[in-house]
């Protein structure tokens, strides 16, 4: 199930799809036409009406008239389950546009190299494989330069993801969004500490309160973004364990939700409503 803070990393992504071109270009060793990406829906249906939703999803050049399709995923941890997944996305992608396609996956996972790039399913006599492009914290530099900041603060972002551990990269990133505009600066922060570590939230939490006092409002919201997410845990985990049918509608209006109050009262109705009507009535 997507969180807010998976979403939030996507959102980087859609917003600077450079960053999947850059990284199959440089760690995929991947021949890209030089087209522009446009986003378009990530849901993937296959001929048995099975709704797949890639995290993102590009067509590069016009979606009409596209030159090849780029799927970017972001996982914290990388597993066999979602590669092999991968495999029905490009399949789909295949029957629909018979277009090159590419995939990209971000993780901060340390193990990541002990995944083969060549994910391969066999089904009788039909064998299909797919070469994806693993991107992980030996590929995205620890940046501890504040200068990039402002030349590439969507890398920069990617790096605190994946090293934001280290304090040195932390203190720069923070010293770096500090000489950013206000909304530009709030934009990366976010961004950055949706998907950072704990110890990593705390760190950076506290160097930006002395650089930008207000960050802390951010900071505060970041908290009850994270309480939110917890309880749309709890809200779709309590309706699938007693059995209560939820639409794709609900299910998206539950994810996408940010209120905790609005989550507390689906929770507890969950807790004993027999249908899933009842547990979103008005």
């Amino acid at each position: 199930m997507p969180t807010p803070s998976h979403d939030a990393a996507n959102s980087l992504i859609r917003d600077h799809p450079e960053l999947a071109v850059r990284f199959l270009r440089t760690v995929g060793r991947v021949s890209l036409p030089d087209v522009p990406l446009q986003p378009i829906d990530g849901e993937l249906n296959d001929r048995v009406s099975t709704s797949c939703y890639a995290d993102t999803l590009f067509a590069g050049g016009p979606p009409h008239d596209r030159k090849y399709s780029l799927i970017s995923e972001i996982e914290t941890k990388i597993s066999e389950a979602k590669l092999r997944q991968t495999v029905r996305y490009a399949a789909t992608l295949w029957l629909h546009h018979d277009k090159p396609i590419h995939i990209v996956f971000f993780t901060p996972d340390p193990n990541y190299k002990k995944f083969e790039q060549t994910t391969t399913v066999t089904s009788g006599c039909l064998t299909l494989s797919v070469e994806t492009c693993l991107v992980g914290p030996d590929d995205i530099p620890a940046i501890t330069e504040p200068a990039v900041m402002r030349t590439d603060p969507a890398l920069f972002v990617l790096s605190v993801i994946v090293h934001g551990d280290k304090p040195e990269v932390a203190e720069a990133f923070c010293e770096g969004i500090a000489e950013l505009p206000g909304d530009y600066a709030g934009y990366y922060y976010e961004h950055a500490l949706a998907k950072a570590t704990r110890t990593t939230k705390q760190r950076m939490e506290a160097a930006m309160k002395l650089r930008i006092p207000a960050v802390s409002d951010m900071a505060k919201e970041q908290r009850s973004l994270g309480r939110a997410e917890a309880r749309v845990e709890d809200v779709l985990l309590t309706m699938e364990v007693r059995g209560l049918t939820i639409s794709l509608a609900d299910r998206h209006r539950v994810e996408s939700c940010t209120d905790l109050a609005q989550l507390d009262v689906w929770f507890r109705r969950a807790l004993t409503a027999s249908t899933a009507e009842e547990v979103f009535a008005s």
